[in-house]
C-alpha cells in the first residue's frame, strides 16, 4: 500500500526555477538510520546519496552539483533518469510496423539517451510516500505521442525507494500507441570521501560471461562476445584501472560497454563494487537483461562545493535492455504495446 509520507523524515526546499518560470524543488528523505537522499523535480536527478561506511561515517557517494543552472547545462547526464530509450540506437532510427521512425542523432550519428530533451530534462512531478514499510519518492511523466520523435503518449512512473540498506528504484509505464521503451537511471557513483579522486582502484565484480561488441560509434554490430581472457571479463573481482599498467599506459580510454546478463527478468544480483579500503560496498541487483558499465571517461566538470570532476572521477551501472534493441531481432524487445505495462527493478544495496 502507497501513502503521502510527511513529517520529521521529509525535506522540501526551492532549487531553482526553469526558463519555463517552473519552480523545481529538492526532495530530501532521511530514514534515521544514517541514511539521506536528495531528488529534483529536473530529470528526477539524485543529486546526493548519503549512507554510512562500515565505520559509522557519513558519505555521499554520488556525484553531482550544487545549482540548478549547473544541472540544466550538464551534458554528462548526472544522476538524472533517462528515457524514452537508454543507450545509443544506430543512425536514429527504427522501423514499427511497418513505419520507420527518425530520431534525432544527439551523439555523432547516432541517437543516444532520448536526445537531446529526453528524459533528462524533463520536469517530474513527486510525490512522498510511504510503501509497505519504506518512505520514498513517486515520480511521474508523461512524454506525449511525437516527443523526441517516439510513437505513442507514454505515461511514465519511477518509485525511489529508501530502504535501510538500500535504494530501489521501480519503474513502471503504458502507452497510447506501439512503441519502444528502454529506461535507466545515470548516477555517477564514488565511494571515495573526496571525490576528486578517481574511481580505478574501487573494486569491481560484475557476473557476466557476454558482451555487446560495439563499432566505431559505440553501437552493436549484434554479435555477442565471451569475455573469457579478456579485460572486460569481471567475473572474479578486480580493479576497475585494471586496462591500465603500472605506467598509466591503457588499451581502453575506460569502459562504456554493455554486459549481457543471465537473470530471466527475476531481480538478482548482478554486481557489485567496493571502495580500495572495503570500508563501503555496494551491489547492484535488478530485472534487467543487461548493464552498461560506464567508467567516466570524458567527465569534464567542477561539481559539488568546487570539487572537480575529471575522466574516471565516476562509475555508472546502468541497468537497462540492450541498446539499438530495434534494429537486432535476436536481442529482448523494448516493444510496449497499448494495454501493456513496461515494469523493471534495480537495487543499489550497500553493506
Amino acid at each position: 500500500m502507497t501513502n503521502t509520507l510527511t513529517g520529521e523524515h521529509l525535506t522540501v526546499e526551492n532549487f531553482g526555477i526553469l526558463d519555463t518560470n517552473t519552480m523545481v524543488k529538492k526532495y530530501t528523505l532521511d530514514n534515521g538510520h544514517g541514511q539521506r537522499i536528495s531528488v529534483i523535480n529536473f530529470g528526477g536527478i539524485i543529486t546526493s546519496l548519503e549512507i554510512r561506511d562500515k565505520a559509522g561515517n557519513p558519505i555521499d557517494v554520488v556525484l553531482g552539483y550544487d545549482t540548478l543552472q549547473e544541472y540544466v547545462d550538464d551534458s554528462f547526464f548526472i544522476g538524472c533518469l533517462v528515457g524514452r530509450y537508454a543507450n545509443r540506437i544506430k543512425d536514429g532510427t527504427f522501423e514499427l510496423e511497418g513505419v520507420k521512425h527518425q530520431l534525432e542523432k544527439n551523439d555523432g550519428e547516432n541517437h543516444l539517451h532520448g536526445g537531446v530533451q529526453g528524459f533528462h530534462k524533463a520536469f517530474w512531478d513527486i510525490k512522498p510516500i510511504t510503501h509497505e514499510k519504506d518512505m520514498g519518492l513517486l515520480l511521474t511523466y508523461t512524454s506525449a505521442d511525437g516527443e523526441q520523435a517516439y510513437p505513442g503518449a507514454l505515461d511514465v512512473s519511477v518509485m525511489y525507494l529508501l530502504k535501510q540498506d538500500a535504494l530501489e528504484i521501480r519503474y513502471t509505464a503504458n502507452t497510447t500507441k506501439t512503441t519502444i521503451v528502454n529506461l535507466t537511471q545515470h548516477t555517477y557513483f564514488n565511494l571515495n570521501q573526496d571525490h576528486e579522486q578517481n574511481v580505478l582502484d574501487h573494486r569491481l565484480q560484475l557476473g557476466a560471461e557476454h558482451m555487446l561488441e560495439v563499432d566505431e560509434g559505440s553501437c552493436p554490430t549484434g554479435e555477442i562476445l565471451n569475455v573469457s581472457d579478456t579485460l572486460f571479463d569481471f567475473r572474479i573481482p578486480k580493479q576497475i584501472g585494471s586496462f591500465q599498467d603500472g605506467n598509466g599506459h591503457a588499451t581502453l580510454a575506460g569502459y562504456d560497454h554493455c554486459y549481457v546478463l543471465e537473470n530471466q527478468g527475476a531481480l538478482a544480483k548482478v554486481a557489485e563494487f567496493e571502495r580500495a579500503d572495503s570500508l563501503v560496498k555496494l551491489e547492484v541487483w535488478t530485472t534487467e537483461p543487461a548493464i552498461q558499465l560506464y567508467t567516466g571517461n570524458y567527465l569534464a566538470s567542477t561539481g559539488k562545493g568546487g570539487t572537480t570532476y575529471d575522466k574516471h572521477c565516476g562509475l555508472c551501472l546502468e541497468t537497462q535492455h540492450h541498446p539499438d534493441s530495434p534494429n537486432h531481432a535476436h536481442f529482448p524487445s523494448t516493444l510496449l504495446r497499448p494495454g501493456e505495462v513496461f515494469e523493471s527493478t534495480t537495487r543499489y544495496r550497500w553493506g
